[in-house]
């Protein structure tokens, strides 16, 4: 029996042993993920440690989908928009945020309005994913890599949400996973790479807020808003259409299957150009349209609607439309984009 016994503390010291070895390994992965944000391949989700060898991936396995050439251009494209709308501010670019080869060209038509020579500070809100939300979530990190440069966090920004006490902070592990404000930096990056020291993004993720907290948060950010030097970036795909995505509406007057679809999304897109919140709200609750990014879409409405009650007068414009696929049969999917831009007059 003695025997035994020893043999049975024998094994629990082994496995508290092993659990210690386990609980600083893990101490030591997260430590070193916190040093620096890594870099996630936007095709196959791979995780890699530099710039180096996320270039060294990406030619290797995916030879065919390079970034799109549209990254390249936003620059060159940005001066002739710039002549023609000189008497205007571009404060908020609407786009998207699935795989660059879906919609790496839709979005880069939101990322040709903008203007670095004044852009200051860019707020670019997304949808969570992966976590539930009730509230706004802020990053935890300094800087967020990308394969041209780091993008650095206002904390300064950061403080003054903090302080209201609406917001809560995003793990580690939150921020590496969600993709909605990811796939906007290397955009980001590129757009602003003529001015990269001069500027500082605010991420902010967004719950699934209730409507009476979109005009809370809308409110917030209004004031924001109103100061020409900051940018906001809205982070949206719109209708998730087939039965992996468990929703299929479907209007038979439009024909083909992917043509109601696009019929419903530019409903859902004329009723954001009428910059009305509580319209936007009633087309949601009517059609069910999947637009994952309804939320931060909410929130810039109402934010616009504080500051038109100051009399600033805004227009919004769609720029691009897009479906990953056109759907003709009930065993297709497809995912749409668009991408538009809010002018302040």
């Amino acid at each position: 029996m003695a025997r035994g016994q020893q043999k049975i503390q024998s094994q629990q010291k082994n496995a508290i042993k092993q659990a210690g070895q386990k609980k600083k390994q893990e101490h030591d992965q997260k430590a070193a993920a916190k040093a620096a944000l890594i870099y996630t391949c936007t095709v196959c989700r791979t995780q890699m440690p530099d710039p180096k060898t996320f270039k060294q991936h990406f030619e290797s396995k995916h030879p065919k989908t390079p970034l799109p050439p549209e990254l390249a251009d936003a620059v060159a494209v940005r001066k002739q928009k710039q002549q023609q709308q000189q008497h205007q501010q571009q404060q908020e670019a609407g786009t998207l945020h699935a795989g660059y080869t879906y919609c790496g060209s839709c979005a880069a038509h939101a990322y040709k309005q903008v203007d670095p020579s004044v852009t200051r500070r860019i707020f670019i809100l997304g949808p969570s994913h992966h976590v539930p939300l009730s509230r706004c979530a802020l990053s935890s990190v300094d800087i967020y890599r990308t394969p041209l440069y780091d993008l650095r966090i206002d904390q300064k920004i950061y403080g003054e949400l903090w302080k209201t006490g609406m917001f809560e902070r995003m793990s580690l592990q939150t921020d590496e996973d969600e993709h909605s404000i990811e796939m906007h930096l290397p955009y980001t990056a590129k757009a602003m790479e003529s001015h990269k020291d001069e500027f500082t993004i605010i991420p902010v993720l967004v719950g699934a807020l209730s409507e009476s907290k979109e005009q809370e948060f809308g409110k917030l950010f209004s004031k924001y808003l109103a100061d020409p030097s900051n940018l906001f970036v809205v982070s949206s795909d719109f209708c998730h259409w087939g039965q992996r995505f468990r929703y299929s509406y479907y209007d038979e007057s439009q024909g083909e299957i992917y043509r109601s679809i696009e019929h419903l999304d530019k409903m859902g897109m004329s009723i954001i150009e009428q910059l009305d919140p509580v319209s936007f709200s009633n087309y949601l609750k009517k059609y069910h349209n999947t637009i994952c990014g309804r939320h931060p879409i909410g929130v810039l409405l109402n934010a616009i609607t504080e500051l038109q009650k100051n009399g600033m007068n805004m227009s919004f414009s769609f720029l691009n439309y897009a479906q990953s696929s056109q759907c003709r049969s009930w065993q297709d999917s497809s995912v749409s984009y668009a991408a538009g831009a809010l002018t302040v007059h």
